[in-house]
């Protein structure tokens, strides 16, 4: 499951599908640094940590993890916490899709950015216009009732 790293999301596939990987999705990670570097009033340092961490994505998952590792120590003697932090929460959810492939359980899984959960919820707050994060709760009953549809074939009638 390829997800933003969103925390009501990610509790939610755990408790549901305790057995599925899952996946940061390898387009938020570079991008959210922004705001983790905002936040530590760096902002403009963004495009240098954002080409630091592409680099390491690129890595096969061992090197790529060791680099990380080593991104965030540099991040937190630059006292810059929050954006370590970010990272250190993303953890080793960044190589997913590269240790299936390593270890030859997936070779031939392709990542994509994000995923169809992920676009689902996005559709629901456009057209709701909610624009706030889901609670866990609420999370859940969504998901069983997309479920619903794809696997019964049930029509909603809205």
């Amino acid at each position: 499951m390829v997800t933003d790293g969103e925390p009501e999301l990610k509790g939610v596939i755990a408790r549901t599908q305790p057995d599925l990987p899952s996946q940061r999705c390898l387009f938020h990670a570079p991008r959210d640094l922004y705001w983790s570097l905002y936040h530590d009033g760096a902002h403009g340092e963004w495009v240098y940590w954002e080409g630091r961490l592409w680099r390491e994505l690129r890595k096969p998952s061992a090197e790529g993890i060791a680099g990380v590792d080593h991104l965030i120590a540099e991040l937190d003697l630059r006292r810059l916490h929050s954006t370590a932090t970010y990272l250190r929460n993303a953890g080793h959810d960044l190589f997913t899709v590269t240790m299936l492939k390593e270890q030859g359980i997936a070779p031939d899984l392709v990542m994509v950015a994000t995923g169809a959960v992920e676009r689902e919820f996005r559709e629901i707050n456009r057209r709701t216009e909610v624009g706030a994060r889901w609670s866990d709760e609420g999370v859940e009953r969504v998901a069983r009732l997309l479920e619903e549809v794809r696997l019964n074939g049930t029509r909603l009638e809205l």
